[in-house]
């Protein structure tokens, strides 16, 4: 049984009066312990700090990344820890937080869809801090059957290279879903960070059906190498004749807004599938819009999702109930988010990698411990 105990903290005060002076002291810091027992870290950033965006990302990723201690963080406002009248609010907030780090998961999922199958869902995205800054792609992947425990990994891409597809990290992170649940992934569900449409058939080409490093050979590879390892060419063999696959473009930037006959926003978990949507000519391939949020003020901004590729026995509406449920699975806010988890948590990773000053071009170490616990929240 793991169990998580936490000890009475040291205190390490900090005396610096900018971002730079912060990262030395930290990074020069004496534990009165060996480094590797250092297992997370809480940082209070000064209410009256300028710039605290700055703070977060460059300390973040000193404790992530460059530092020898290598553990998950906690960044906190000081002013938050202040608030006499939400105390009780704001310890349970920064707990919760803690626990999900250390691999918690508060919540899931209830019934469990598709009881029988194997399911393994994947968020991938990329982006680039400016027009000639590396490109950094990001995929996280659920490893376990509940879609509340994600595996997150990354790889960075000189500008003028040749694009690398994202196949060596989803064959990684099947490896590691075969780890953590003892079976092969019956049903691989990717979402991809939206691209505009004329992409689209580009990126089927070169992230799905690329011969080498493609998403589908990535797959088949990692089976390959479990059959090897495991002595188990047979069961192999029987899960390429059972395995299935979808992928699914997800857009936030659209204009389309939507409201009731009576004027007022669309309920959580309306998705519209006909009629404003363009249909297509192929079998597999369908468009819905889906408003997974509650608004209260403002106007429902929907998400638009295509499925570019699918070999799912599914139903058109099995694929959008689940799309809806994954929205609810985002570890660290109780209630639903725009996108499904799986492509939220890439999308905070990469917001985190993105301003690193100096960001690590692979995950640093061997399949870190703390990778899968997502760290970058």
């Amino acid at each position: 049984e793991n169990r998580l105990v936490i000890a009475r903290p040291v205190v390490v005060p900090i005396s610096a009066n900018s971002v730079a002076s912060w990262a030395k002291k930290v990074a020069a810091c004496q534990l009165p312990w060996p480094q590797e027992r250092t297992k997370f870290a809480i940082v209070v950033i000064p209410a009256q700090a300028r710039r605290r965006d700055q703070y977060y990302y460059q300390l973040k990723a000193l404790l992530s990344f460059q530092s020898p201690l290598r553990c998950p963080t906690q960044m906190i406002l000081g002013s938050t820890l202040q608030r006499d009248g939400q105390r009780q609010q704001v310890w349970r907030s920064i707990l919760q937080q803690i626990l999900v780090k250390q691999g918690a998961f508060l919540w899931v999922i209830s019934p469990l869809p598709y009881a029988g199958r194997s399911i393994m869902v994947v968020g991938i995205d990329s982006t680039r801090k400016t027009k000639d800054s590396p490109v950094i792609q990001a995929l996280s992947a659920s490893d376990n059957v509940y879609f509340t425990s994600f595996f997150t990994t990354w790889q960075v891409q000189k500008s003028g290279e040749t694009p690398v597809p994202p196949g060596g990290m989803l064959r990684e992170a099947v490896l590691n879903y075969f780890d953590e649940v003892g079976r092969l992934p019956d049903t691989v569900v990717i979402y991809r960070g939206g691209t505009s449409e004329s992409q689209e058939v580009s990126l089927i080409e070169t992230e799905m059906h690329h011969p080498q490093a493609g998403l589908l050979a990535a797959l088949h590879a990692a089976a390959d190498e479990i059959g090897q390892r495991e002595g188990e060419l047979d069961e192999v063999k029987a899960w390429r004749s059972r395995l299935e696959v979808a992928f699914i473009m997800a857009r936030r930037s659209m204009t389309s807004r939507f409201r009731t006959e009576d004027w007022d926003n669309l309920p959580s978990g309306r998705f519209i599938c006909e009629g404003l949507v363009p249909q297509q000519e192929s079998l597999t391939r369908f468009d819905f819009y889906m408003v997974s949020q509650t608004f209260i003020v403002g106007t429902a901004k929907p998400t638009f999702y295509s499925m570019l590729y699918s070999t799912l026995s599914w139903t058109r509406y099995e694929i959008m109930q689940l799309t809806y449920r994954l929205c609810g699975v985002y570890m660290t806010f109780p209630g639903m988010v725009s996108l499904p988890a799986p492509l939220k948590y890439v999308t905070k990773l990469l917001s985190l990698l993105s301003k690193c000053s100096e960001c690590p071009v692979e995950p640093p170490g061997p399949r870190s411990p703390w990778r899968s616990n997502l760290f970058f929240v």
